[in-house]
């Protein structure tokens, strides 16, 4: 009986760690977002600024690594079970670079 309570709080632990990660990563995601909606994102409603292609294909690789950061906090605060080969797709999309991958 005495393991039962410190398996329950195990638990508890993991759990509300994910919990801090997942609203840390959210967290970070809005203040991503709330900086650069002005000049970025919103870019049509408010400044109308002329963006370089540089800066542009550099605001969308870190918004959809931003993306790829909440889904896999949120996968892992939900405990959900995700292949290894669901996995390599998803970073395929978001990495065309690094189509290739070694088993060893």
């Amino acid at each position: 009986m005495a393991t039962i309570p410190a398996q329950s709080s195990a638990s508890s632990a993991r759990l509300r760690d994910r919990r801090f990660y997942l609203f840390v990563t959210i967290l970070t995601a809005a203040l991503v977002f709330a900086g650069f909606a002005r000049t970025f994102f919103l870019n049509g409603f408010f400044a109308k600024l002329h963006l370089p292609s540089l800066y542009i294909i550099h605001g969308v690789v870190f918004s959809s690594w931003l993306v790829v950061l909440v889904t896999q906090a949120t996968l892992v605060s939900t405990a959900a079970q995700f292949s290894r080969f669901s996995a390599f797709w998803l970073v395929c999309v978001c990495r065309p670079d690094r189509r290739r991958i070694s088993f060893a």
